[in-house]
């Protein structure tokens, strides 16, 4: 049963990275469409980098995750202090 446990493992595992091997190597790729293997290249980055809406989407994305962990950090934090500190109905339920 472990050995069946363990194949079925790696099978998901497969599955699910397969995809992102297969990204990884096309990335390299001078090859656009990726169907065959033509020589390794950086071209594809560059022309990333060239992408001004790109660049400031990411801009934008890392703004937004930053400020949202640190928000969700104080909240935390404060409600962890307060159950610690005050007595709160319900505080049994929440701290298990």
């Amino acid at each position: 049963m472990k050995k069946v446990s363990i194949i079925f493992l790696i099978v998901i595992f497969t599955y699910l990275y397969m995809p992102i091997m297969v990204l990884l190597i096309n990335a390299f790729n001078t090859n656009r469409y990726g169907f065959k293997w033509d020589g390794f290249t950086l071209k594809w980055f560059k022309v990333m980098l060239d992408n001004q809406g790109l660049i400031e989407a990411a801009q934008n994305t890392v703004l937004v995750a930053i400020s949202s962990a640190t928000i969700a950090t104080l909240i935390g934090a404060l409600g962890a202090i307060a159950l610690c500190l005050h007595k709160i109905k319900g505080k049994r339920v929440v701290l298990g």
